[in-house]
């Protein structure tokens, strides 16, 4: 291959990653395969079926000349709501360090369980598991937060609760 130089550009050794929601709609309606499978549990079951609905969306979207030059294909399961918590609380801690380790205004964040759940649910959806969990923490804890400490509302020492009412997080210093 050459390059818009026409330098030879060589891909021999490389790996090439592509992601795609296609097919998460139909995987995610279709929950249970139908006939029965011998000697697998309920979660292997819904694994190879979810795959294979989301194969034949892959075939329906892309040309069978595509789709020959493609060496491997990895079907992810859905994420559950542990999975989707654990991964709320990598992202709180790695926000929550931001400001623990601010270098004038050090303060310490500390989260309910009712305020990681609204994230939770503003952040996360079934279709798309935890695509827009940054947006909503930046958005509804880190903006805010900011804001905060640029009106000195927060100083140094400071803890922080977050908390949920109604619809929304609040703050309160304790």
């Amino acid at each position: 291959m050459s390059d818009g130089r026409n330098r030879h550009v060589d891909f021999s050794s490389c790996l090439f990653f592509f992601t795609s929601n296609i097919g998460s709609k139909e995987s995610l309606r279709a929950t249970t395969p139908s006939g029965f499978i011998p000697q697998l549990d309920e979660e292997e079951v819904k694994a190879r079926h979810f795959g294979s609905v989301s194969m034949r969306a892959l075939k329906r979207h892309f040309p069978p000349e595509f789709l020959r030059r493609i060496e491997d294909t990895i079907v992810y399961r859905p994420l559950r709501p542990a999975d989707l918590k654990k991964i709320l609380d990598l992202e709180i801690t790695k926000a929550s360090r931001v400001f623990l380790q601010h270098p004038t205004t050090p303060f310490e964040v500390e989260f309910t369980p009712g305020a990681k759940t609204l994230l939770l649910h503003h952040g996360c959806d079934t279709e798309y598991g935890a695509a827009n969990l940054k947006h909503a923490l930046a958005c509804e804890f880190q903006d805010p937060l900011y804001r905060l400490m640029a009106t000195n509302q927060v100083h140094a020492g400071d803890k922080v609760g977050v908390f949920a009412k109604h619809s929304e997080l609040v703050f309160r210093k304790s």
